[in-house]
């Protein structure tokens, strides 16, 4: 199912680059972070947060990044360990961020779009 959903996703990517090809913009993804013990020093609140849904993305994530350093997708950036140093709260759940969490997510979005010629 994991190895489904990441052709899936690869797949989609492909279509939107295509259709971005044809109308003059590029597609740009972004692996967004999401609570994880393995990527970020957790407060006592997020460890009260993570469920057993969080296999499923773990499995998914790690599928994707094997692709990503691949490189054969140049336009798919992984940020789910921008928080790995962080010892504040980041996470409102175990995927949506707090102000702090969407300001660092914020500027490496610029970073990002400032590579690649933006």
């Amino acid at each position: 199912a994991i190895e489904r959903t990441v052709k899936y996703l690869l797949a989609n990517y492909k279509i939107a680059s295509a259709i971005g090809k044809s109308y003059g913009f590029e597609v740009i993804v972004i692996l967004q972070p999401y609570l994880n013990p393995n990527n970020k020093i957790l407060q006592d609140y997020e460890r009260r947060m993570l469920s057993s849904g969080r296999n499923i993305i773990d499995a998914t994530y790690a599928e994707l990044r094997k692709v990503i350093k691949l490189r054969t997708y140049s336009k798919i950036y992984d940020l789910s360990d921008i928080f790995k140093k962080a010892c504040e709260p980041i996470y409102i759940d175990w995927v949506h961020l707090g102000p702090k969490g969407n300001h660092w997510i914020a500027e490496k979005i610029v970073e990002i779009l400032r590579k690649e010629g933006y």
